[in-house]
C-alpha cells in the first residue's frame, strides 16, 4: 500500500492473528499450486482474514466519510451463471486485473517518491466464489 509514513504496514494489521506458518505467506502473491498445497482449513482461515480486512477497511472509510467521496470510485456486484470454462475465464480476468493493479501501484509509488508526496491510501478488492443456488431472476 502506498501512503505516508507508517502507512505501508496497514495492509498487514492483525497479521499476528494468523497462525505463524501462514503469517510469512501473506506478504506475497499466491500461485495456484501454492494455494492448492494448503489444507482446506488453512485456505478458509486466510479467506476469512482477508474478508475481515476488506470489511474493516470499508467500515472505517464509511465512518470517516471517505467512502463515496470521489465520483470515479468503482463498486460492482455481479452474480453470474457460468460453466467451468466461464469460471476459469472470470478468475483469469481477475488475475490479470490484479497484475495491472500491482503495476499501477508500483508506478504510483515511484511518482510519489520522485515528487516527495504522501499519496492516499486506496482499497482495491476483488473476489470470486461459488454461491449457493439462486433463482434464475438473480443470475
Amino acid at each position: 500500500m502506498t501512503g505516508g509514513p507508517g502507512q505501508g504496514d496497514e495492509v498487514d494489521r492483525n497479521l499476528e492473528r494468523l497462525p505463524a506458518h501462514l503469517q510469512a505467506q501473506m506478504r506475497k502473491l499466491w500461485h495456484a499450486e501454492e494455494w492448492e498445497g494448503l489444507s482446506r482449513e488453512e485456505r478458509l482461515h486466510l479467506k476469512r482474514w482477508i474478508i475481515e480486512l476488506i470489511e474493516s477497511d470499508l467500515r472505517e472509510a464509511m465512518e470517516i466519510e471517505t467512502f463515496g467521496m470521489r465520483g470515479e470510485e468503482h463498486m460492482s456486484r455481479t452474480v453470474s451463471l457460468v460453466d467451468e470454462r466461464g469460471w476459469r475465464e472470470i478468475n483469469r480476468i481477475q488475475d490479470d486485473a490484479l497484475l495491472a493493479i500491482l503495476a499501477a501501484k508500483t508506478e504510483s509509488a515511484e511518482r510519489l517518491a520522485e515528487d516527495d508526496k504522501p499519496g492516499m491510501s486506496m482499497l482495491s478488492a476483488m473476489l470470486s466464489c461459488e454461491l449457493a443456488e439462486r433463482p434464475a431472476a438473480d443470475a
